[in-house]
């Protein structure tokens, strides 16, 4: 996945006369137990963003294994996030000054990130300061498998989607498309 996610951000930046560099992911083992779509999300997100918001010099992915995390970091060389902004950058529909000067997004992808960061088990944490560029951090636990799926893994793949009392209708929105459940299957589940 670390490899497609290159590919695809490295026409991104070179268009843009970035320089993206991935270090580390030599060190992932083969097979781990992971929400895969939950973690390419978050990954497309961050780096999306951080290359959206640069304008010169570079983006670097960092990965890193111990016995029970896999950390990956995102560093750019951007505009950095002001600290009025810091504090509601993972809130749903917020932007930072950057991102509402650029007119573009709709202030969800953080939100979704932390969400499904959560999710897997981690958490995600940003250090920034404006004009310094930005590190976004997140952690997720790290379970090595055979690369043979258990039951237990085909059992995770369907389950009922809902929304929960009190609860934002994008959360439900936000289920759906990381099942990738279309609405008359879902009709059945709810």
């Amino acid at each position: 996945m670390l490899i497609e996610l290159e590919e695809l951000f490295s026409l991104k930046a070179s268009s843009k006369q970035l320089q993206l560099y991935f270090h580390g992911q030599a060190l992932v083992p083969r097979y781990i137990k992971a929400d895969q779509g939950k973690l390419r999300q978050v990954l497309i997100n961050i780096l999306g963003n951080a290359i959206k918001f640069t304008q010169k010099g570079q983006i670097d992915l960092y990965v890193s294994v111990d016995a029970q995390t896999l950390t990956f970091a995102i560093s750019d060389t951007g505009p950095g996030i002001d600290s009025k902004s810091l504090d509601k950058l993972f809130l749903a529909f917020e932007q930072g000054d950057i991102g509402l000067e650029s007119r573009e997004g709709t202030g969800l992808g953080l939100s979704i990130s932390k969400k499904f960061v959560r999710l897997m088990g981690g958490d995600l944490s940003v250090n920034s300061q404006k004009g310094q560029g930005s590190t976004f951090v997140f952690h997720i636990p790290l379970v090595i498998t055979n690369g043979m799926p258990t039951d237990t893994d085909s059992e995770a793949m369907v389950q009922p989607v809902c929304v929960a009392p009190n609860q934002l209708n994008f959360a439900f929105l936000l289920l759906m498309m990381s099942k990738r459940i279309e609405l008359p299957s879902l009709i059945s589940y709810v």
